[in-house]
């Protein structure tokens, strides 16, 4: 008698009876076959104490196949087919579980399921809504290289392993609002179509989102990550969103890899109220992205505010790339001048110099960067050129005095130093001298005090320069 020679489990045949098409009622792809035996059949399989695990591969499951509430063995539904509502509501799975590549035609209606072990939904179909809203995922859970052609909703999901959404392709909105993901959660070259909402959900250990693709609109909002979040190479074509809860006292307090992060709508970015202190922004365009209300990495909370890429070295290559860091400033500075906040622009543009400074391979090249920095903080600072307009006019009248210099009466005044007069005269020679004014009250009596005249004549413009130009700079913003 012919029986039914669809391949099982390792290659094992199935062997029951023919029901129609050459095969049995359970691999039978009739639509409308019998129920009441697909059933019975079925339970004929979940009652079977000879095998420790329940093997359904390659069944073809009809709209109102009938499960029980609580299964104890393993069970593979792998490369199978649900034709109508996946029958699984409220079940609890105590051992593995495995739908690999098993098509879902209608609503794949998961609700408040617990897999107390691994469950496995690798290369699956769901042509209808995945619906596991409120499912507990105990151990592993795989979805890599899984297809949501409508919504796939995993609101209030509890993941208490490792998740994998490796490679998977949502094509109808996907929804993880509060979701808890206590290990690692794994959507490297996931694909979005449609819009994706992670709102209110907590990432515990790391997330990972290298080389993912957001082609509509992508909400990270009311966050908490307290792993690191890797979004190296990410694609996000329409709005992004990322703010942190309310209710958190951190956000990204590990490690942010934001790095060759490809925005297609920058004006359409917003990171809102977050801690950039350890994000990576290396090759990524930050020019049109909205900055409200977020803190970046400062030494022992003071100093300017710096990119983590200038901090700490690039992971890979543990060094610095300088020329980038100082472009990821350069974009930074030109975002903060367009939006009006002036102080940070300006943090951003002495990291952007500090970067040209390290990365100048002249050395004269390199000192001439130095001295603006020494002189002005890179035209940041008003205040030091005029500290050391003071210092000059400090110091030059005791070098005049050390010299000589004499007056009209030819009275010396030289390295005697008897009275405070004898300074106020150098005073004002150095005055006169650094306000390039050719009649002079005094003269030097040598060589010397003349090199000294030519220097102060030279620093002061260079002085006064730095300082109009910082203070052009601070005022006209």
């Amino acid at each position: 008698m012919a029986t039914c020679q669809v391949k099982m489990r390792e290659d094992r045949l199935c062997g029951r009876n023919i029901y129609a098409h050459e095969r049995c009622i359970l691999h039978c792809e009739i639509i409308n076959k019998d129920i009441n035996l697909f059933n019975s059949e079925l339970s004929n399989i979940l009652e079977d104490k000879s095998s420790e695990f329940h093997d359904f591969t390659r069944l073809i499951f009809p709209k109102d196949t009938l499960f029980p509430k609580l299964i104890k063995k393993t069970m593979f539904f792998e490369f199978g087919s649900v034709q109508g509502g996946a029958p699984f509501l409220g079940v609890v799975f105590e051992k593995p579980v495995h739908f690999g590549g098993t098509k879902f035609h209608d609503t794949a209606d998961f609700r408040d399921v617990e897999f107390r072990d691994e469950a496995t939904f690798g290369g699956c179909d769901f042509v209808g809504a995945a619906n596991f809203l409120g499912v507990t995922f105990k151990a592993g859970a795989t979805f890599s290289g899984t297809t949501f052609h409508k919504e796939a909703l995993f609101r209030s999901a509890t993941f208490r392993g490792e998740s994998w959404f490796g490679s998977s392709k949502f094509v109808g909105r996907a929804s993880f609002y509060s979701t808890v993901f206590q290990g690692s959660a794994y959507f490297a070259d996931a694909v979005f179509q449609s819009a994706v909402s992670f709102l209110s959900s907590r990432f515990e250990a790391e997330a990972v989102f290298y080389n993912a693709t957001f082609k509509d609109r992508a909400s990270f909002a009311d966050m908490v990550f307290k792993g690191r979040v890797y979004l190296l190479g990410a694609n996000f074509e329409n709005r992004l969103l990322i703010s942190r809860a309310d209710d958190a006292s951190t956000f990204f307090e590990n490690e942010v890899d934001f790095r060759q992060v490809k925005l297609l709508k920058p004006e359409m970015v917003t990171l809102y109220k977050v801690g950039l202190h350890k994000t990576r922004f290396l090759l990524t365009d930050l020019r049109k992205v909205e900055f409200l209300d977020v803190d970046w990495y400062k030494e022992k909370g003071k100093g300017r505010n710096k990119i983590y890429d200038e901090v700490s070295p690039d992971p890979e290559t543990k060094s610095f790339d300088y020329p980038l860091i100082g472009q990821v400033y350069k974009r930074l500075r030109a975002n903060y001048e367009e939006n009006l906040n002036y102080a940070e622009a300006g943090d951003f543009h002495i990291g952007e110099m500090e970067m040209r400074r390290k990365g100048e391979k002249n050395i004269f090249n390199k000192g001439i960067i130095w001295l603006y920095k020494l002189i002005s903080n890179y035209g940041e600072s008003y205040w030091l050129p005029l500290g050391w307009i003071a210092l000059l006019l400090l110091i030059f009248p005791f070098l005049y005095m050390l010299v000589g210099i004499t007056s009209s009466t030819n009275v010396d005044i030289n390295q005697n130093f008897e009275t405070l007069r004898d300074y106020g005269s150098s005073l004002t020679f150095s005055l006169s001298v650094f306000s390039l004014v050719r009649e002079k009250p005094y003269h030097t009596i040598n060589n010397l005090g003349h090199i000294l005249t030519v220097l102060e004549s030279i620093f002061s413009p260079v002085m006064i320069a730095f300082f109009l130009l910082a203070l052009r700079r601070r005022f006209k913003r």
